[in-house]
C-alpha cells in the first residue's frame, strides 16, 4: 500500500493529532522475553474508520510494543506466539549476531512463526545500542525495539520514541514513547538525558525537533560516534535508522522539554516534560556529558586484499549467494542505483561504513540502515565476521516495497 506523506495528511479523522496515533506511555520492561502477537482494531475516540494493527504484548504486561531489553553480550532467548491466521515475519535490524529459531541456526536475522504457533528465537547481542525487530504479516507491520544495555555514561533518564507506518484500511503512523516515569514526566535542572530515536517506518522520512535541552547526537544505528550537536535542534532519520541524543538540561529559564515530529510544516507532539528548577550546583554540558564506550568495529579496513563486489540494487532476489567471503576478510560493496530516485538499503547481519565517492576514504561512522543517492554509485565497505548466509534488501522509497535483494555467505 502506498503511504505516501499528503495521504498521511488526509487522515484528520484517524486521532486528534491528524494521522498520528495517540502516543503510548509505558513502564520500561525489563527482562521481556516472551509475548504474543495479535490483531487488534483500534478505533478512534474522534470517530473514523478503524485501523488494523499488529499488536505485540509482553506476558504479564498491557502495553504495546514495550521495548525487549537485554545486555550486551548476553544470550536472549525470545518466545513469540502468533495468535492471527497467517504467518508472520520478524526480523532483526542491526543486530550483529546469528539466529536460532526452535533451536535451529538459520541464515540471515529473519524468522516466520506460523499461524497460531509459538516460536523462540535465540540469540546474543555483542553491541549494546539501540535495533529493533520488524513483525509484519502479510498487510500488515509492527515493531518492537530491542534495548541493548552496556557501560555508558549515566543518564539520569532513558527514553525510547520509536515510530512506524501501520498499513491496513485507512494509512497511518503509529508511535509510542516508552519512558520509566509517570504519564506526567519532570526533568530537573542540570538532568542529562538519553533519547533514543528509532525510525521503522517503510519509506518515511521522519524529523524529530527537540526544544527546551542541550543537544548532542551520541550514536548511529546502534555504535557510538563522536558526540556533536544536530542543526538547529532537528534530527532526520530515514527508514530503519536509529539515533541516540544526549540532552542536557540547563539551568535556565524554561520551563518545559519538547520533542516533535514534522508532517510537512506541520509539527506534531510526541513527547513534553517539565522541567523543574534545582538547586544543585550549576555544571556545564560538555562537564556532564561523556562519550560512549567505543565502537566495536574497525576503524580501518585492509582494502589491499579484499572482496571487490557490484551490484545492481533493483535485481530480483536469487536463491544463491552473489559471492562468498571468508570470515574476516573485508568486503567493498558498490551498490548501484540507476534509477532517479533515493532508495532506502537495509544491512543484515553486518554494519557498514561508507566510502567516499572520489578516494575511497572511510567515514568515520557506520550504518546497517542508509539511502542510496539517485544515479550513482554509492560505496561501503566491512568486515565479514558472521558466518552463514545473509541479505542486503533495498527498498523503494515510494511505497516502501521491495525492490531487490542480494545475498552473501561468509565462511
Amino acid at each position: 500500500m502506498h503511504i505516501s506523506r499528503r495521504s498521511l495528511l488526509k487522515a484528520t479523522a484517524i486521532a486528534s493529532m491528524a494521522s498520528l496515533l495517540r502516543p503510548t506511555l509505558c513502564f520500561a520492561a525489563q527482562n521481556n522475553t516472551s509475548g504474543s502477537i495479535s490483531v487488534r482494531k483500534l478505533t478512534p475516540a474522534t470517530g473514523g474508520e478503524a485501523i488494523e494493527t499488529l499488536i505485540f504484548t509482553p506476558d504479564g504486561a498491557t502495553s504495546n510494543f514495550m521495548p525487549l531489553t537485554t545486555t550486551e553480550n548476553t544470550p536472549v532467548q525470545w518466545t513469540l506466539r502468533n495468535e492471527t491466521a497467517a504467518p508472520i515475519s520478524v526480523r532483526l535490524q542491526g543486530i550483529r549476531a546469528t539466529l536460532n529459531v526452535d533451536g535451529k541456526r538459520v541464515d540471515g536475522a529473519l524468522a516466520t512463526i506460523a499461524p497460531n504457533a509459538t516460536t523462540t528465537l535465540e540469540f546474543t547481542p555483542p553491541d549494546a545500542g539501540t535495533y529493533y525487530a520488524a513483525i509484519a504479516s502479510e498487510k500488515l507491520t509492527g515493531t518492537v525495539p530491542i534495548i541493548v544495555n552496556g557501560a555508558s555514561p549515566k543518564f539520569e533518564h532513558d527514553l525510547t520514541i520509536s515510530i512506524n507506518d501501520q498499513t491496513g484500511s485507512t494509512p497511518a503512523l503509529q508511535y509510542f514513547v516508552n519512558n520509566s516515569q509517570l504519564l506526567a514526566p519532570t526533568f530537573s535542572q542540570g538532568a542529562l538525558v538519553r533519547v533514543r530515536l528509532l525510525n521503522t517506518t517503510r519509506n518515511s522520512l521522519m524529523p524529530f525537533v527537540f526544544a527546551g535541552g542541550l543537544l548532542r547526537i551520541i550514536a548511529f544505528d546502534g555504535h557510538a560516534i563522536e558526540p556533536y550537536e544536530p542543526y538547529n535542534g532537528r534530527v532526520t532519520l530515514s527508514p530503519g535508522q536509529r539515533a541516540d541524543v544526549a540532552v542536557f538540561i540547563p539551568q535556565s529559564q524554561m520551563q518545559s522539554f519538547k520533542i516533535d515530529t514534522m508532517l510537512g510544516a506541520t509539527p506534531y507532539p510526541l513527547f513534553t516534560a517539565q522541567i523543574q528548577q534545582s538547586l544543585r550546583e550549576k555544571i556545564a554540558f560538555h562537564e556532564k556529558l561523556v562519550a560512549l564506550p567505543p565502537a566495536k568495529v574497525p576503524d580501518r579496513y585492509p582494502l589491499e586484499d579484499s572482496v571487490k563486489v557490484d551490484w545492481k540494487i533493483d535485481e530480483a532476489p536469487a536463491k544463491s549467494p552473489l559471492f562468498s567471503a571468508k570470515r574476516g576478510q573485508t568486503i567493498v560493496l558498490t551498490l548501484n542505483n540507476p534509477r532517479d530516485k533515493p532508495v532506502i538499503t537495509l544491512f543484515e547481519g553486518h554494519c557498514m561504513r561508507p566510502l567516499d565517492l572520489l578516494d575511497d576514504g572511510i567515514k568515520p561512522y557506520v550504518r546497517d540502515a542508509v539511502v542510496l543517492k539517485p544515479k550513482l554509485n554509492n560505496k561501503y565497505a566491512f568486515v565479514a565476521n558472521l558466518e552463514g548466509t545473509w541479505a542486503v534488501r533495498t527498498f523503494n522509497v515510494t511505497d516502501g516495497m521491495l525492490l531487490g535483494e542480494m545475498k552473501f555467505a561468509v565462511v
